[in-house]
């Protein structure tokens, strides 16, 4: 009965009427015709119907059940209001950044990296991190919700046990920190906004105070959230006005609060008033712009807004890391900093560890490693046939020393495939 009402929202529409609102659930021809990595998502700037138009597919299946349906209205604006951490990201792009391709061969090479622990090693050490970590944040944000002071002690120690295990092998803490229940979004989005905050403060070569500065910042940045009802942050649908405006609230009342306990410096004060500010001057609460806004405070919002969308939230499916850093590269120089997208890219590679991709030999391989100065030819493990339809012996692949390649990102979700946490050892 429910496979009945699920296929009866599925609904055949011609690329030529696409729109913004859209949810598309699979395409009507080959895969050959297109450059998309996912078959389905929520269709959420023009770019993307535009895309879609010159595709070459005549049509594609909507899902009704989750976007707007042929003839209704809508605009890029209603998408950005559904979604509160990245609303602003639909927008129309002034100036388009390069290709993600482009910005890492343009990034500075890196230093020689150190040995790493192995990444099976690590994954147990991490999985206590990220416990304890979001348990911290948890804490924090029922603290506040209570009018106490937060415990400034329990916060440096949870950001130094991400820097530990950072240190020992980055792959496992930043691929464990993608794995989110709907119910503890919130709490796991601050624990990899930390790491993430973490991680690209050292590939920018901050000092190790500022890259504790960073990670703690990125851990206290959405605590202004205690204020805004769970019913909006969850909220599927379009917000209203108001709770709009009680959403653009959060990091002014986060600063509020921080700055009330007197516990915690500047930087972790700025990055929570200042995460959603715009390079354009299009951001808020102060619509600052350009060098007006910090250097962490643009740290921020990169981080911010990357977790965002490669998160599954109730408003839009998750983006794939590749593809959220490929649509983050399409926004415009007037959305972030360049030079820190750069960095950032940089400092989790074009696939970071734990992505699925397809292989030019017919295999499903998960990114197990990067390859720091050729961040388009990562570490793999190869583990499925496409061709046979079941899991083969495990094979770890360097690529760029054979001759086999990269066809495209997938979803997990599409190939039923277990936790990648679970792949990766």
């Amino acid at each position: 009965m429910n496979q009945v009402a699920e296929q009866s929202q599925l609904i055949r529409v011609p690329t030529s009427q696409v729109r913004v609102g859209m949810y598309v659930n699979s395409f009507c021809g080959s895969w050959l015709q297109h450059d998309f990595f996912r078959t389905s998502f929520l269709i959420d700037s023009p770019k993307i119907v535009e895309r879609l138009q010159a595709s070459g597919l005549e049509a594609v299946m909507i899902d009704l059940s989750r976007g707007v349906a042929p003839g209704a209205r809508s605009d890029p604006s209603a998408v950005a209001e559904t979604s509160v951490e990245a609303e602003s990201a639909a927008q129309t792009p002034v100036e388009p950044v390069e290709p993600v391709a482009d910005i890492v061969t343009k990034a500075p090479k890196a230093a020689k990296p150190r040995p790493l622990a192995p990444l099976s090693e690590e994954m147990d050490k991490a999985r206590e991190v990220t416990r304890m970590v979001r348990n911290t944040v948890e804490s924090l944000f029922r603290d506040a919700q209570l009018g106490r002071n937060l415990d400034a002690q329990r916060i440096d120690t949870a950001v130094r046990s991400v820097h530990e295990s950072l240190d020992r092998n980055p792959g496992a803490l930043l691929s464990l920190v993608q794995i989110k229940r709907a119910d503890e979004y919130t709490y796991m989005h601050s624990v990899a906004v930390s790491a993430l905050m973490a991680q690209l403060a050292k590939t920018l070569g901050m000092k190790e105070a500022e890259q504790h500065q960073a990670a703690t910042a990125g851990l206290l940045h959405d605590i202004g959230k205690v204020g805004v009802p769970n019913q909006i942050l969850n909220k599927p649908g379009r917000l209203t006005e108001d709770e709009f405006t009680a959403v653009r609230n959060h990091p002014r009342n986060g600063h509020e609060l921080l700055a009330r306990g007197g516990e915690f410096d500047e930087v972790a004060l700025d990055v929570c008033l200042h995460h959603h500010e715009r390079i354009d001057g299009r951001g808020y609460p102060d619509r600052l712009k350009g060098d007006e806004i910090s250097r962490f405070a643009k740290m921020g919002a990169i981080c911010d807004i990357y977790d965002a969308i490669s998160s599954n939230r109730p408003y839009k499916s998750a983006w794939t890391p590749f593809e959220s850093l490929r649509q983050m590269a399409s926004w415009g120089k007037g959305h972030l900093d360049l030079d820190i997208f750069r960095a950032f890219v940089q400092s989790i590679g074009v696939y970071p560890v734990g992505s699925i991709v397809k292989l030019k030999s017919n295999r499903l391989a998960i990114v197990t490693e990067q390859n720091i100065n050729e961040l388009r030819n990562p570490v793999l493990k190869a583990f499925y046939s496409t061709q046979l339809h079941e899991r083969i012996e495990p094979r770890f692949i360097q690529l760029g020393k054979g001759q086999e390649e990269i066809l495209s990102v997938e979803d997990p979700e599409t190939w039923n495939l277990p936790p990648i946490d679970q792949l990766l050892i």
